[in-house]
């Protein structure tokens, strides 16, 4: 696969079923919302994906300052806002979540390592190799301290580090890492 050229569509879903067992209870409207963002995501209905995400964020945000909640919300729109081809939309909340995960004192845990892969799929999108390495070397390291081990997440986030190490013209590194997982600059 060559992983410069691949669509980060199966990838940005990845946050969403990785998120599925924090927020299975009902009974709040942040959760219903949310929930619902991830179903109609997975069901490629990106308009009403937006639309719950959209009310999962405003939920999330009755909490001050915001907290995870918001950073998982603002982590799915901007996947949706990706996935809709909106770019430009797509920075802004990414960012955002960056930022409360940082504020938070995320460590490794599977949303952040999630939140960190989606940031550096669209840097790659943006063709901004050096923010797409900075957030995917994060990634991996975060990935590999993980409690359970995900190996879908450890090796999502190396696979992207190989891809944003092939942008940059570091083919060295790239290929020796690449090995692990089964990928190179060439395939």
């Amino acid at each position: 696969m060559n992983l410069l050229k691949a669509s980060p569509s199966v990838a940005l879903a990845a946050v969403f079923l990785a998120t599925s067992a924090a927020a299975q209870s009902g009974g709040d409207p942040w959760r219903a919302s949310f929930e619902a963002c991830k179903a109609a995501f997975r069901k490629r209905d990106l308009a009403e994906a937006e639309a719950h995400c959209q009310h999962s964020l405003e939920a999330a945000r009755a909490e001050s300052p915001p907290g995870l909640r918001a950073a998982l919300s603002l982590n799915s729109l901007a996947a949706v806002y990706v996935e809709q081809g909106r770019l430009a939309e797509a920075r802004g909340p990414f960012y955002q979540a960056l930022e409360i995960f940082e504020r938070e004192g995320a460590g490794p845990n599977e949303h952040f390592v999630g939140l960190l892969t989606n940031l550096g799929d669209f840097e790659l999108r943006e063709a901004d190799g050096e923010r797409a390495e900075a957030a995917f070397r994060r990634a991996a390291e975060l990935a590999a301290h993980l409690k359970p081990d995900v190996p879908a997440l450890v090796a999502r986030a190396n696979r992207g580090l190989v891809a944003s190490l092939c942008l940059r013209g570091k083919v060295q590194e790239a290929e020796a890492l690449g090995e692990s997982f089964g990928v190179s600059c060439t395939q």
